[in-house]
């Protein structure tokens, strides 16, 4: 009998981990770095093919406390718009849930979510995906995160190129964690 659960247990854990193996695989998803950067803020390099290469280009880890925030976009670089994707954090603990934190929010992206307008209200929570309309002076948006959590904010291009920051209510910028680049820089 006790052997009869231990081997349940097991054939249950060993048939999730080829499910997560195969879904990884087939989408031609790749490992980050293992040797990544000392500086838990600097940006990770991806190795390998990317499915639909170019739909996630960056993100990273922020803790957002339960209220209201800013989304700042200081410039647009002549981008129209940015798809934006939030994701809990703790839905990706276990080691590889980075690529499938990846594959989940270009699967969000490839269905181009309806533009949204300047200065609109957004919510913060798992699976959330924006296509935010940008102005070319800068752009802002209000967040609000109704459970604290940590956050994967993954973006259609690099934040940097937008001076992207989420702001406190208290006008403080909220400091981003594990940056992750998943494409070369270029410009427009």
């Amino acid at each position: 009998m006790i052997f009869q659960k231990i081997s349940l247990r097991l054939l249950v854990l060993v048939l999730s981990v080829m499910l997560v193996s195969v879904a990884v695989v087939g989408c031609g998803q790749s490992q980050l770095n293992p040797s990544a950067s000392e500086d838990p803020g600097a940006p990770q390099e991806p190795q390998g093919e990317h499915h639909h290469e170019g739909l996630v280009e960056w993100s990273a880890m922020y803790d957002l406390e339960a209220g209201t925030y800013d989304l700042v976009f200081q410039e647009s670089e002549g981008d129209p718009s940015i798809m934006v994707v939030f994701l809990d954090a703790r839905d990706y603990n276990a080691e590889g849930d980075d690529l499938v934190a990846q594959h989940t929010a270009e699967h969000l992206m490839e269905a181009v979510p309806a533009m949204v307008s300047p200065g609109t209200e957004i919510q913060v929570v798992d699976g959330a995906a924006y296509n935010l309309a940008l102005e070319p002076a800068g752009t802002t948006y209000k967040l609000q995160v109704p459970e604290s959590a940590s956050f994967i904010v993954m973006t259609e291009h690099f934040a940097w190129e937008f001076d992207m920051q989420i702001v406190n209510e208290a006008g403080t910028a909220v400091e981003s964690y594990n940056a992750v680049e998943y494409a070369e820089p270029h410009s427009h």
